[in-house]
């Protein structure tokens, strides 16, 4: 099935989307201060690894034992580690969002999410996107499962079956990242929003045929 871009076929959006490439000190910044909308949440098992880094620590102090504190040294720099590899995976990814040319009830149709890595030298990996429609509030998760080279892109697709005739709003709700160790989940606003119409059901043609002649 054709495939229609967003108005702007290289209207990108997310850390990489700008023309002009921020200065490292602004990057940097914002690692320390997230840009609003972003945040970086713990996963269940960066929960797990919290508490049992709150369990370590309170034996290491009550106990002064050494090998504690170093276990506990080296819990923290596993959060503090994963969380700096997590924001530095977003760094040079943009994406946008494509859709099938038409949309019918009850027939497939295709919402691409188009992903590309603008680094040089490193792959991008484990990227999770929120996508959906706005009206009927209906959310699908695109994973992207392998990795994309430098300079490369990957499409990711959902195959969307419509339910009544209305003008669609599609939209990528939000990106998530886990690299590498899944203890911290990295969310970025989508900001991708395409419109669609979705027109109605075929109706199959049947061809009446006159059995009599028409005169009395």
């Amino acid at each position: 099935m054709p495939i229609s871009a967003a108005k702007d076929q290289f209207a990108w959006r997310g850390p990489a989307s700008d023309r002009v490439a921020k200065p490292f000190s602004s990057k940097i910044k914002e690692l320390v201060i997230p840009p609003k909308g972003e945040k970086v949440l713990p996963t269940a098992s960066g929960m797990m690894l919290i508490l049992i880094g709150l369990c370590i620590g309170l034996a290491a102090y009550n106990t002064e034992n050494n090998i504690l504190f170093a276990a506990l040294s080296l819990l923290i720099a596993t959060i503090v580690l994963s969380g700096i590899f997590c924001w530095s995976n977003f760094v040079s990814a943009r994406w946008r969002l494509e859709t099938s040319s038409t949309f019918r009830v009850g027939e497939d149709g295709e919402i691409s999410v188009v992903v590309e890595n603008a680094r040089q030298r490193f792959p991008l990996f484990c990227l999770t996107f929120d996508v959906g429609n706005e009206k009927t509030n209906e959310i699908y998760e695109l994973h992207l499962r392998e990795s994309v080279a430098p300079g490369a892109s990957s499409r990711l697709v959902w195959s969307h079956r419509p339910k009544q005739r209305c003008v669609a709003r599609f939209k990528i709700f939000e990106a998530m990242s886990t690299f590498p160790f899944g203890f911290l989940r990295k969310h970025i606003p989508g900001e991708c929003v395409v419109e669609a119409k979705i027109w109605s059901a075929r109706i199959e043609y049947q061809r009446l045929k006159m059995t009599g002649s028409g005169f009395g």
